[in-house]
């Protein structure tokens, strides 16, 4: 079932951070980053009080900066997961063709693609499956955008239906590139990827104007 969840947290002066991970049956025991389901409860923010007047406190630490990311990018990633018959997964060389998959065995929404072998086993997936994710990029400002497709194994990455990384084959984790002019605007994204047996990851990014050149996690923007 759904279960809500508070994280209550304070700080006076000096460093700061919070982190929550979980582990159990749903992670296979490994302790992850806790992400909330995609139905958020309501959440009811505290007015601010008064400033107290105080000590002057040392400046703070200036933070890194964090690569520019669209603002638009508020969607999930749609993912279809299948599990290959033994016999298919023997011979799988490369992607299948999804069309004679039938319908998934699953599906999962993700915020970015940024998966290794332990996060698919926590999803109870580990060899011989299949996953295609699907999702829409917006674009705000045109031009040439770079996209970075890590994989192991197969993996392919479709934008505004052209193909534009084929990172196809078996291999451990590799990284190819590819790039594709866009206008402003909304378009598709499809990733498919298969695994075969032993590691499995895969990671999409991608850079352009939007990002200021950055490579940053592929955010899809809400539907």
């Amino acid at each position: 079932g759904k279960f809500p969840v508070v994280v209550d947290f304070f700080e006076k002066r000096g460093g700061a951070d919070v982190v929550v991970k979980y582990s159990g049956p749903d992670t296979g025991g490994t302790p992850v980053l806790l992400r909330v389901s995609e139905a958020a409860i309501p959440v009811t923010v505290a007015e601010e009080s008064p400033p107290v007047q105080e000590e002057s406190a040392p400046s703070p630490v200036p933070e890194a900066p964090v690569a520019p990311e669209s603002e638009a990018a508020t969607g999930l990633w749609v993912g279809e997961y299948w599990v290959l018959p033994e016999d298919m997964t023997d011979k799988i060389e490369n992607l299948p063709d999804f069309a004679t998959l039938g319908e998934p065995q699953t599906v999962i929404k993700s915020e970015v693609l940024d998966l290794d072998h332990n996060k698919f086993e926590a999803l109870g997936f580990k060899d011989g499956f299949a996953a295609r994710w699907t999702g829409e990029m917006e674009v705000k400002t045109p031009g040439a955008y770079l996209f970075y497709l890590t994989s192991d194994d197969g993996s392919r990455i479709y934008v505004n239906n052209v193909l534009t990384v084929d990172n196809d084959g078996l291999h451990g984790p590799r990284e190819k590139t590819g790039t594709i002019d866009l206008e402003s605007g909304k378009f598709p994204v499809v990733v498919d990827f298969f695994e075969k047996r032993g590691g499995a990851d895969v990671v999409v990014k991608y850079s352009g104007p939007d990002t200021g050149g950055t490579p940053v996690l592929l955010r899809v923007s809400e539907a």
